[in-house]
């Protein structure tokens, strides 16, 4: 009697916060991870970086799935210990090489960790999640000695990931149009898988809250280069301008270590459910100069239903999407004031949500998520029925 088939199994190797996720490689880990169980795929997540990744362990610690939004109960989330600069120990990398050999095919969420997938080894199709072009966000920020360097450093370890991979993964069209201009020898590998986030939308009832108050609301984990340089901008240049006319709420990692005083700011640092903070925002701003990618917080606030404004940096990879006005640095404090002087009502706002869940699903919902990622899996050999992949050869 022959053996049942199994599912396909997938490795996604990511790093950061998981539980809960904290970043936007985390919320793209975990979105991976929920479209691939939803295609059939037994998928496994290892995180490097956690919290608490039980390092005195020297192997893999199961991590709990119900503190992360949206991942689904079957994917197995696992914590890898990790020396600074992500050099894995001796456990961990055996746990690496075993995982590898029980997989089908491996996603990669960073080039800085995809060295110790290649050396893991055994062989499998490896799929790298760029996330960013890190070579064209630091080609975007002020020059000095530091960030050349480091650009020159992301520019070698970027050409050196495009040809160890079998398929290289851009968050967006535009995005990949980048790849293709600064890397050309990824043209033939290039694919993409639209970014999404994991909460979903407040009932519309729960927005009535706006109207009783008058907050502009910034978003950003300020562990970030070009998050924190927004967060600081908008204290020197925003917080002055709203001087009694509506109060600044800033959340995320590092926002409650900012200097700020004025009773005009409110700096919550971390927040578990960005949609609570979201619900009080008569405007969401995200005045970037610089990064790269898709913005995770921009699809947090147009899945939320708020007004925005936002730089074109911040707008790169959904240019066509409703209910966003665009103003460069320069305009800024003119043009939120502006939105702040004439409100919408009932019917304008209704009118905007609806277009934004119209794109929303359009763009990030999952049957077109699910519809990207079959393309990619076919395009490293998985065949159309995952469960009837024959298990690797170690």
């Amino acid at each position: 009697m022959s053996a049942s088939p199994r599912p396909a199994r997938a490795v996604i190797v990511t790093f950061g916060q998981i539980v809960p996720p904290s970043g936007g490689i985390a919320v793209r880990s975990v979105m991976a991870a929920r479209c691939l169980d939803g295609m059939g795929l037994a998928v496994q997540v290892l995180s490097v970086g956690e919290s608490d990744p039980a390092p005195d362990r020297g192997h893999l610690g199961v991590l709990a799935t119900a503190e992360v939004p949206g991942l689904p109960d079957g994917v197995e989330l696992t914590a890898l210990p990790s020396r600074p600069l992500f050099a894995l120990g001796a456990g961990a990398r055996r746990s690496l090489r075993s995982a590898i050999a029980r997989s089908d095919v491996v996603l990669v969420e960073s080039a800085l960790l995809l060295p110790a997938v290649v050396l893991a080894g055994p062989r499998r199709p490896i799929v790298w999640d760029t996330t960013e072009l890190e070579t064209l966000h630091y080609s975007r920020l002020p020059t000095s000695p530091s960030v050349l360097l480091k650009c020159s450093v992301w520019y070698l370890l970027e050409r050196w990931s495009t040809r160890k991979v079998d398929v290289v993964m851009a968050i967006s069209a535009v995005e990949a149009r980048h790849w293709a201009r600064l890397f050309p020898g990824t043209r033939e590998k290039l694919m993409v898988a639209d970014h999404a986030v994991l909460r979903e939308p407040r009932p519309a009832a729960q927005h009535l809250e706006r109207e009783r108050s008058a907050s502009v609301v910034f978003v950003g984990d300020l562990r970030a280069k070009h998050n924190y340089a927004a967060a600081k901008w908008t204290l020197e240049h925003l917080l002055p301008v709203l001087a009694g006319r509506a109060r600044l709420v800033m959340a995320g990692p590092g926002t409650d270590d900012m200097a700020a005083d004025s009773p005009d700011v409110e700096l919550l640092g971390f927040v578990a459910d960005v949609s609570e903070v979201l619900a009080r925002a008569q405007v969401c701003i995200a005045p970037l100069l610089a990064g790269a990618g898709v913005k995770t917080k921009m699809l947090d606030y147009v899945r939320q239903g708020c007004r925005v404004l936002a730089t074109p940096v911040a707008m790169e990879g959904i240019e066509d999407c409703p209910g966003v006005t665009v103003a460069s640095l320069g305009e800024f404090p003119e043009a939120l004031l502006g939105l702040l002087d004439t409100p919408e009502d009932a019917e304008q706002t209704a009118s905007r949500q609806v277009a934004q869940a119209k794109w929303y699903e359009e763009h990030c919902g999952q049957a077109h998520l699910i519809e990207q990622w079959t393309a990619i899996l076919e395009r490293v050999g998985l065949p159309a029925g995952y469960g009837r992949v024959s298990p690797p050869v170690a």
